[in-house]
């Protein structure tokens, strides 16, 4: 088969239903009177400098970033479910600002390593977010949260000469994870299922995983 051939056949498998690529991201979602707080801090950066069609992900601590087939995602599901389950709710604090040069500012967590274990807990599923070479799963190391991101080198430098001195603190208890999903051409998020921490001794085994309907 030839590089023309093998294109058209895969222009025409992504055409069937189950096969579409589909964005999906797992985060981690303060309560609501938190996300009103970092809202209001998108709000006045961006009409202070007068962001325009500024695009924001949701408002939450991102874990893994990945694009996979529809057809996968009810496994997806429940292995992010069962993966969840043996999680024990923890603290999150959020402090100040931390900044990317020279594009993003966001907000760090602090003492993350309750966090960093919940990232290693999801990381043996990368080989099931994996659709394949070009589509590889992306882990945060670093939890935060986002407040502007994209920026330009003069609107970054002139936010940071800012935020650089200002102050941001806010916690709550994490007590489960969100899977968001994009439809391609999609411009919004949506909540696909939310997972619970419930503590408790779930074993799951690798084979298990891939076993799953």
């Amino acid at each position: 088969m030839s590089i023309m051939q093998e294109q058209v056949s895969l222009a025409g498998l992504q055409a069937l239903p189950g096969y579409q690529f589909v964005d999906y991201q797992l985060i981690l979602a303060p309560p609501d009177h938190l996300r009103e707080k970092v809202r209001k801090v998108r709000a006045q950066l961006q009409e202070h400098f007068q962001l325009k069609g500024y695009g924001q992900p949701p408002i939450g601590i991102p874990l893994v970033r990945f694009s996979q087939r529809l057809l996968l995602e009810e496994k997806i599901r429940k292995a992010f479910e069962r993966t969840c389950m043996a999680i024990r709710p923890f603290p999150v604090h959020l402090k100040d600002y931390q900044a990317y040069p020279s594009h993003s500012i966001v907000i760090p967590v602090l003492q993350h390593h309750r966090l960093k274990e919940l990232g290693e807990s999801i990381k043996p599923l990368q080989s099931l977010l994996r659709a394949d070479k070009e589509h590889a799963p992306f882990f945060y190391d670093q939890p935060f949260v986002s407040v502007a991101r994209g920026l330009t080198p003069f609107q970054f430098e002139e936010a940071w000469k800012q935020y650089a001195q200002r102050h941001f603190t806010g916690q709550f208890m994490a007590d489960a994870c969100l899977l968001l999903k994009k439809r391609k051409g999609e411009r919004y998020w949506q909540i696909a299922q939310r997972f619970e921490f419930l503590d408790l001794p779930v074993a799951v085994k690798q084979g298990e995983l891939f076993a799953m309907a």
